[in-house]
């Protein structure tokens, strides 16, 4: 798994289906594999189509290509919900 500023596993989908960068970009519409590698090593993200396409490919769920990341904004969330004041509006 890459780890870089957006922790993901597109990398070891990619391999375990046994495609080349350049194949997968080709797939999602993209004109240089550079991209996807920016995505890989976790510099970047996809918007949200290119992750759901990301996920037909390799068939799986975008939370599964994502599952640290997905952990971290859990945890966050958690963190601010319970640090906010209630709103008094409602």
């Amino acid at each position: 798994m890459e780890k870089g500023r957006y922790p993901n596993k597109l990398k070891l989908f990619r391999h375990s289906k046994g495609y080349s960068r350049k194949k997968v970009a080709r797939m999602v519409g993209l004109a240089d594999p550079s991209q996807l590698s920016k995505w890989e090593r976790g510099v970047v993200l996809p918007n949200l189509l290119q992750v759901f396409y990301l996920a037909r490919i390799y068939q799986t769920h975008p939370i599964e290509l994502f599952d640290d990341l997905w952990k971290q904004v859990g945890s966050e969330c958690n963190l601010l919900a319970q640090h906010t004041e209630p709103d008094i509006n409602n």
